[in-house]
């Protein structure tokens, strides 16, 4: 089996290339089963609302919140207007997709192409 990972970390790019026997395959999984002894349902999943440490995510909740509606590439305009980098814009992004007072709604044009847009909308 060979395992391809091809990205980046900070600047650098990574390309790497793992190559595994079957035998190595066989005791990877067998390594990994487990049993559980919880029986419990899991729980819900429970929308956040970090306090805005960061700039980005401070300025993406502000901007939302004047906007009412913003798309991913208006959000991602703005910040970058502000100075932020990819990184940082990118952490804001995720951040929202998870935060309580944002609802994510996800439009798609064409076969491959989808962006989200993002509505203001607390939940006290």
């Amino acid at each position: 089996m060979k395992l391809t990972i091809k990205g980046s970390v900070g600047d650098n790019d990574v390309n790497l290339e793992v190559e595994l026997s079957d035998a190595d395959v066989s005791q990877l999984v067998n390594q990994l089963k487990f049993t559980s002894e919880n029986t419990d349902p899991p729980s819900p999943l429970v929308r956040s609302r970090p306090d805005p440490k960061t700039s980005e995510l401070s300025e993406s909740l502000n901007f939302i919140q004047k906007q009412g509606k913003v798309t991913q590439y208006q959000l991602i305009d703005q910040l970058a207007d502000l100075g932020l980098k990819d990184a940082d814009i990118k952490r804001a992004i995720m951040w929202l997709n998870h935060h309580a007072d944002i609802k994510v709604e996800t439009q798609s044009k064409g076969q491959h192409s989808q962006y989200h847009i993002f509505h203001w909308q607390p939940t006290d």
